[in-house]
């Protein structure tokens, strides 16, 4: 008998790829299992809708399921190509199966939760629904909870910083929900904050920065590199500052087609936020003997006959209850671009970095290229995006102090060997409440900035006095003028001030002889 053909065969290539899209779109979530059954109908469908010969088919399947807005502005127009497309598509689906499959000790486990950090970073509201019904949650939760302290005995039994570890806790910050928040038992919050406390308080081990803060102007000079580096401390964790080789930082991958240096983000700043947002959940006791506002304290003080030094009034206890410091990340919706305007939705396809876009990625363009590129403090790549938005540190700054017994860290930070009675009670950490009032001022072209402070060895930039020399400061009207008493010079700044460009130099702001910062911003 005569074999007959599939009257799918007589459709069009073209319509057989719109078939097979929308066939996808029946069930959006999770790879996109549904049209196998339309692949082994026949070869002739199968070799027409083939990864290899029909990517932009698979690009399609991949717009419609994970967010790409993120990659055309920190890649180019080049990611969202059709076959890198295709590619991510097939990369993402394997990740999503090997996290339904929850294994925390997986040799894979490292390359995967890679792949989910960059979905996050790049999350604008689907990438996430897909990671969370794949399980990513429970996945890291379990990770920190059961392996965040292995291999402690190849680092003297503190918590490793290692790449595994930081992916981990930057990904369980990612999916902290509010919901997930009150699901968690006090017993449950305690236990993760004792977990990540080590990478909270010890910052001799475990720093914040790629580079060490008590520089200022980058890139550092080349003479540091090597084995002479300026060291100023020798402790039981190492030299202090830390001075870090690159290529013990730098890893490389394939993403979007397209290689990528990338160095982990600093698992301190996610030990941080995991720490506060469980803090948080249990309210300040209010201190019956503080003042019941500002107000009251400065009849204090009067009365007192003397400056009394400022603290925190039982309204400001009341109001940091109120408010929370640490807020979760928003992970947006799935149809968020349906919900915008043109002109809005226009910026935000036309792939252009911009101050005001409207998708939760671009809350994080900042922080991938510091990422991808301030990972080396010796090198500054002309690739570089911008790694600091004007405005970021204008307004009510709200946050906690925690303040240590002076005794006890100074045993923890001292010890070689890590604690065997670290606990919440050693070494005991009392939080207050802080508030700052933060304004930038930025030195604009013709003007020359103020050169940094320090001694100008190379090492030390005035981190002390807040990288500044010695210098008497003048506000007024929007200006402020900076005498610097070392070098007797006067700079000047403007103080930004959002949507009349202020702080927006149509040219590099200029250095003086002798070094310093470009002086781009400055802040109060």
């Amino acid at each position: 008998m005569q074999n007959q053909s599939s009257f799918l065969c007589s459709i069009p290539t073209v319509i057989l790829e719109h078939i097979a899209h929308h066939t996808t779109l029946l069930d959006p979530f999770g790879p996109p299992a549904i049209i196998i059954p339309l692949l082994l109908t026949c070869k002739h469908i199968n070799s027409a809708l083939s990864f290899k010969t029909c990517s932009h088919l698979y690009a399609r399947i991949f717009r419609s399921k994970f967010d790409y807005r993120a990659a055309t502005r920190r890649f180019g127009l080049r990611a969202t190509f059709s076959p890198n497309l295709a590619k991510q598509l097939k990369k993402y689906c394997k990740t999503l199966k090997f996290i339904r499959r929850g294994d925390i000790f997986s040799e894979s486990l490292t390359k995967h939760l890679w792949i989910a950090f960059f979905m996050m970073s790049e999350n604008d509201g689907r990438n996430y629904v897909q990671l969370k019904r794949a399980g990513l949650p429970q996945l890291v939760d379990r990770f920190v909870r059961e392996r965040l302290w292995d291999d402690r005995e190849h680092s003297n039994g503190w918590p490793a910083e290692s790449t595994l570890n930081s992916l981990a806790l930057w990904l369980l910050f990612f999916t902290t929900t509010p919901e997930t928040l009150e699901a968690e038992s006090p017993e449950e919050r305690r236990a993760l904050m004792e977990l990540v406390r080590p990478y909270v308080i010890t910052a001799p081990r475990y720093p914040s920065f790629h580079a060490p803060d008590n520089h200022f102007d980058f890139p550092l000079d080349e003479a540091t590199l090597g084995h002479e580096f300026p060291y100023t401390y020798v402790t039981p964790h190492g030299f202090y500052p830390l001075y870090r080789q690159p290529e013990a930082l730098v890893e490389h991958y394939k993403h979007y087609n397209m290689k990528l240096d990338i160095a982990a983000p600093p698992i301190t700043i996610a030990a941080k936020q995991i720490y506060f947002t469980r803090s948080e959940m249990t309210p300040y006791e209010i201190p019956p003997d503080f003042p019941v506002d500002r107000q009251a304290a400065n009849r204090q003080a009067e009365e007192a006959g003397h400056r009394i030094y400022p603290t925190p009034t039982q309204y400001d206890f009341r109001e940091f209850n109120f408010h929370r410091g640490v807020k979760p990340v928003d992970l947006g919706n799935w149809d968020w671009r349906s919900e915008l305007n043109e002109e809005d939705g226009q910026m935000e396809d036309d792939g252009v970095w911009r101050k005001g876009l409207k998708s939760k990625s671009s809350n994080w363009d900042n922080d991938w290229q510091r990422w991808t590129y301030c990972y080396n403090p010796w090198a500054v790549s002309n690739l570089k995006g911008v790694v600091y938005t004007y405005g970021t540190l204008q307004g009510l700054w709200t946050g906690r102090m925690l303040i240590p017994d002076i005794n006890q860290y100074a045993t923890l930070i001292t010890a070689a060997q890590f604690p065997a009675n670290f606990s919440p009670q050693n070494p005991n950490l009392t939080t207050m409440p802080l508030y700052m009032r933060l304004r930038e001022h930025h030195c604009i072209s013709p003007e020359f900035s103020v050169l940094p402070g320090g001694d100008h060895d190379g090492f030390d930039d005035g981190i002390r006095n807040g990288w500044f020399p010695k210098v008497n400061i003048h506000e007024a009207n929007g200006i402020v003028r900076i005498e610097d008493t070392v070098h007797d010079f006067t700079s000047k700044y403007e103080t930004y001030v959002e949507g009349e460009g202020s702080g927006e130099p149509k040219e590099e702001c200029r250095e003086r002889e002798g070094g310093g910062g470009k002086g781009e911003e400055a802040d109060d």
